[in-house]
Protein backbone atom coordinates (compact mmCIF):
# COMPACT_ATOMS: atom_id res chain seq x y z
CA UNK A 1 0.00 0.00 0.00
CA UNK A 2 1.47 3.65 -0.92
CA UNK A 3 1.73 6.12 1.58
CA UNK A 4 -0.81 8.26 -0.45
CA UNK A 5 -3.23 5.46 -0.63
CA UNK A 6 -4.10 5.79 2.92
CA UNK A 7 -4.62 9.72 2.98
CA UNK A 8 -7.36 9.25 0.61
CA UNK A 9 -10.01 9.33 3.09
CA UNK A 10 -8.84 12.10 4.96
CA UNK A 11 -8.23 14.48 1.95
CA UNK A 12 -12.06 13.75 0.53
CA UNK A 13 -13.62 14.49 4.12
CA UNK A 14 -11.66 17.61 4.55
CA UNK A 15 -12.85 18.92 0.97
CA UNK A 16 -16.18 18.15 1.75
CA UNK A 17 -16.45 19.83 4.70
CA UNK A 18 -14.63 22.87 3.12
CA UNK A 19 -17.58 22.58 0.56
CA UNK A 20 -20.80 22.21 3.31
CA UNK A 21 -19.25 25.13 5.08
CA UNK A 22 -18.61 27.69 1.98
CA UNK A 23 -21.75 26.76 0.40
CA UNK A 24 -24.14 28.47 2.71
CA UNK A 25 -21.96 31.64 2.79
CA UNK A 26 -21.60 31.67 -1.21
CA UNK A 27 -25.40 31.08 -2.05
CA UNK A 28 -26.27 33.90 1.01
CA UNK A 29 -23.84 36.41 -0.41
CA UNK A 30 -25.54 35.64 -4.13
CA UNK A 31 -27.14 38.54 -5.71
CA UNK A 32 -31.28 38.02 -5.70
CA UNK A 33 -32.55 37.97 -8.37
CA UNK A 34 -34.85 40.79 -9.99
CA UNK A 35 -37.61 39.14 -10.74
CA UNK A 36 -38.45 36.46 -7.97
CA UNK A 37 -35.91 37.77 -5.15
CA UNK A 38 -34.75 35.36 -2.48
CA UNK A 39 -37.37 32.96 -3.38
CA UNK A 40 -34.81 32.23 -6.42
CA UNK A 41 -32.11 30.88 -4.32
CA UNK A 42 -34.23 27.99 -4.15
CA UNK A 43 -32.67 26.92 -7.49
CA UNK A 44 -29.43 26.34 -6.02
CA UNK A 45 -30.06 23.46 -4.08
CA UNK A 46 -33.14 21.95 -5.77
CA UNK A 47 -31.47 21.30 -9.32
CA UNK A 48 -28.61 19.78 -8.50
CA UNK A 49 -30.39 17.68 -6.12
CA UNK A 50 -33.00 16.73 -8.72
CA UNK A 51 -29.90 15.92 -10.89
CA UNK A 52 -28.41 13.69 -8.65
CA UNK A 53 -31.74 11.81 -8.31
CA UNK A 54 -32.23 11.62 -11.32
CA UNK A 55 -28.72 10.00 -12.08
CA UNK A 56 -29.28 7.56 -9.32
CA UNK A 57 -32.40 6.13 -10.28
CA UNK A 58 -31.19 5.87 -13.79
CA UNK A 59 -28.33 3.78 -12.69
CA UNK A 60 -30.18 1.57 -10.38
CA UNK A 61 -32.14 1.29 -13.32
CA UNK A 62 -29.61 -0.28 -15.90
CA UNK A 63 -28.21 -1.77 -13.34
CA UNK A 64 -31.19 -3.81 -11.86
CA UNK A 65 -31.57 -4.23 -16.11
CA UNK A 66 -28.21 -5.65 -16.10
CA UNK A 67 -28.73 -8.34 -13.53
CA UNK A 68 -32.02 -9.48 -14.24
CA UNK A 69 -30.12 -9.75 -17.84
CA UNK A 70 -27.18 -11.56 -16.97
CA UNK A 71 -27.57 -12.65 -13.21
CA UNK A 72 -24.00 -10.86 -12.43
CA UNK A 73 -24.36 -9.91 -8.78
CA UNK A 74 -22.14 -7.03 -9.43
CA UNK A 75 -25.04 -5.33 -11.08
CA UNK A 76 -27.12 -5.94 -8.52
CA UNK A 77 -24.21 -4.44 -5.78
CA UNK A 78 -24.08 -1.17 -8.54
CA UNK A 79 -28.12 -0.79 -7.93
CA UNK A 80 -28.22 -1.08 -4.53
CA UNK A 81 -25.11 1.53 -4.28
CA UNK A 82 -26.71 4.03 -6.75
Amino acid sequence: MSPMQGRWPTIWLVVAAVMFATAPILIANAPNEATMGLVAKIFYIHVPAAWTTFVAVAIAALASGAYLWLEDERADAAAVAA
